[in-house]
């Protein structure tokens, strides 16, 4: 199929073809109907149970090796509404730390793994993965033991 109207050539190429689609018809070599749909089902959403106690938008872990923290993926709808009736093989990625599982099946519309954070302070990224779903990236910093303690001691405010 050849396409040559401007409107349509703008379309398709204003969308990422490995985020998007092209759906529509064709009568007699013409189209008669172009729409873009998503290749995506929804989004991953990733929670952590753990605060970010320096209100610097990242949570913090102790780098000590041992203190694992919960990691759970949750499927959304493209509006951001849970999904709870389907269940997919999520896959998790971690920069640094090690994972108490790198796949896991979603149970009502979500998956968790553990973390356990190296014993060097860094900072980590972990990812979720699942086909028909935008991936979702977090990133964390592992800081050094007696500055997290110090943390842990102090008030602080979420949400700032």
């Amino acid at each position: 199929m050849q396409v040559t109207e401007a409107e349509e050539l703008r379309a398709i190429s204003a969308h990422d073809p490995r985020t998007h689609r092209v759906e529509g018809t064709v009568h007699e070599g013409k189209i008669q109907t172009l729409r873009m749909r998503s290749r995506y089902e929804g989004h991953l959403v990733l929670h952590l149970a753990a605060e970010d106690r320096d209100n610097d938008g990242l949570v913090e872990l102790p780098a000590d090796g041992r203190s694992a923290v919960t990691i759970t993926a949750g499927l959304t709808d493209e509006k951001g509404k849970p999904i709870k009736d389907r269940d997919v093989l999520v896959q998790f990625r971690v920069s640094r730390g090690t994972l108490s599982s790198r796949a896991v099946k979603s149970e009502r519309g979500e998956a968790s793994v553990e973390l356990t954070p190296p014993v060097e302070t860094t900072r980590a990224i972990i990812t979720a993965l699942a086909e028909g779903y935008r991936r979702a990236d977090l990133a964390l910093e592992i800081i050094p033991v007696d500055e997290y303690q110090a943390l842990a001691k102090k008030p602080h405010a979420k949400g700032r």
